[in-house]
């Protein structure tokens, strides 16, 4: 099957704040210039590429560790697999109360873990 993209961005204008492209697309370029989109129309000047990924689940959530909450990202072949390692990631960073904020953005053509004959090229993360 052919590789999907997608991307993270977010802003020095707002902090507080991530967008991703709204859907999967054909190229890096294409998913980046989507999640871009999404950050100038919210006024933000200062949009900046976090992560582009392909073939693979990104999710993102926060903890919490010595009284000041944290971003984690974790990734996995599909949704639930993305979730279930943004807690992991928490914990093994000694975060507490962790959870997952954004759910399972998939880059992906097929559900690896449950659909039969689902064979993607090899996940890529790439960050600039």
């Amino acid at each position: 099957r052919e590789s999907l993209w997608m991307s993270i961005v977010n802003s020095a204008d707002n902090n507080k704040m991530v967008w991703a492209s709204n859907k999967a697309h054909s190229t890096q370029k294409a998913a980046e210039k989507d999640a871009l989109e999404q950050c100038k129309d919210e006024g933000n000047k200062n949009c900046k590429v976090m992560a582009s990924y392909s073939n693979i689940c990104l999710s993102s959530g926060i903890g919490a560790r010595n009284g000041t909450y944290f971003d984690i990202f974790g990734v996995g072949a599909n949704k639930a697999g993305a979730n279930k390692d943004v807690i992991a990631q928490c914990q093994s960073k000694g975060g507490r109360n962790c959870k997952t904020v954004m759910e399972g953005l998939c880059a992906t053509a097929c559900d690896m873990e449950n659909e039969t004959g689902c064979i993607l090229p090899k996940p890529e993360v790439i960050t600039p």
